[in-house]
Parts: structure tokens; C-alpha cells; sequence
């Protein structure tokens, strides 16, 4: 008797360790996660002037053109972006970055834009490296093509 009580507990025992859950995000990871995805956009709606860096030949950083833009219409429309949900990361190829400053000329965020195309998104980077990709609207898309053609390319 007492060595089938030793052999169902060790069974139990096995059975229960197989069964170890899943890994779950640390309480700081949702924490982060969650600061990222609500107060970075809330902050970026206090951008105040971009400065805009268009990469024609995105694998090619060297060679860029740069533009700032102060129109608060223009800015509003950028950022209204953020107030979408987020999707999946995607492969597209960014060819824009915008650094958003605050009225002190205080850097914000840099954002991150890809125009190009059928694969267009826009997008931050938050703690710990983590990117969160949004779509972006046809009005914003348009106005970031428009100054990109602007740009005398040598």
C-alpha cells in the first residue's frame, strides 16, 4: 500500500511539472507595455514642429534630405495617427523619419514612416526596443510624398 501512495504521488508530482505555464510578462514588461502604447502617443500630440529626413535610397542613409515642418494643420494630421490601434509589425522598408520636438525645441520622439507602395505604416520604438507600427492615414501618406517630391534629388 504504501508503495502505491509513493508511486501516485511521484505521478502527480511528474504530471503537475509537465504542465509548467506558459512564461508571463513580468509586471514592469506590462507596465512598460502599456506606458509605450498609451502615454507616448498622448506625448506626441504635444509635438510642436517636425523635422522631416527623407531617405530616397533607404538602404543608404548617407543620403537624405531633410525639411521642417511647422504647420500646426500638418503636424495634427501626423500624429492623429497615433490615436489608432496599433497592428502587427510589418517588413516595409522605412524612408522618413520624423523627430517631433515639443514648443521648447525639446525632442519628443522619433517616428517612423514608410511610403513606398502597397507596405506603408507608421511607427515608434518604445522601451526595451519594442515597435509599435500603426497605419497611416491617406492624408499623411499624401503630405509626406508631396514634400518628399519637393526635394531636389542630385
Amino acid at each position: 500500500m504504501r508503495m502505491r501512495s509513493v508511486v501516485f504521488f511521484l505521478t502527480i508530482v511528474l504530471l503537475a511539472c509537465q504542465d509548467a505555464p506558459a512564461e508571463q510578462p513580468s509586471v514592469q514588461e506590462t507596465k512598460m507595455a502599456a506606458a509605450d502604447s498609451v502615454l507616448i502617443p498622448k506625448k506626441l500630440m504635444e509635438t510642436d514642429s517636425i523635422q522631416l529626413v527623407y531617405y530616397p535610397e533607404p538602404n543608404n542613409q548617407k543620403y537624405h534630405r531633410e525639411q521642417a515642418i511647422t504647420d500646426t494643420v500638418v503636424i495634427k494630421e501626423m500624429m492623429h495617427n497615433f490615436n489608432n490601434a496599433a497592428v502587427t509589425a510589418t517588413d516595409c522598408v522605412m524612408d522618413t523619419r520624423l523627430f517631433c520636438f515639443d514648443k521648447d525645441g525639446n525632442l519628443i520622439k522619433t517616428v517612423y514612416a514608410a511610403t513606398k507602395g502597397n507596405c506603408t505604416f507608421i511607427a515608434y520604438t518604445g522601451n526595451g526596443g519594442v515597435n509599435y507600427y500603426y497605419p497611416i492615414s491617406a492624408a499623411s501618406r499624401t503630405t509626406i510624398q508631396q514634400i518628399q517630391r519637393s526635394f531636389k534629388l542630385d
